[in-house]
């Protein structure tokens, strides 16, 4: 997911915006992230970039996705 996620902030594509769209909603839907959702649910998702100026470390938001609804089925089987 990293290396998808560094192109995403050189430049932006649609295929590997997708790309890390489908692999965090499977990762959801596998119960990989401890979420517990039910019904229907959108994701989005930001990345965010830290780095050091003088001594300070400072927190910019780099890319932020536009939204995917998950799959209904994908959603009622990460509830615990």
């Amino acid at each position: 997911m990293v290396s998808c996620a560094e192109k995403l902030l050189e430049e932006f594509s649609p295929v590997l915006e997708g790309e890390l769209l489908t692999r965090i909603s499977n990762a959801i839907a596998r119960g990989e992230t401890g979420d517990k959702i039910a019904g229907p649910v959108w994701l989005i998702f930001r990345i965010v970039v830290f780095k050091r100026e003088d001594e300070q470390i400072v927190q910019q938001v780099g890319f932020v996705s536009t939204a995917r609804r998950l799959n209904d089925n994908a959603a009622a089987s990460s509830v615990t």
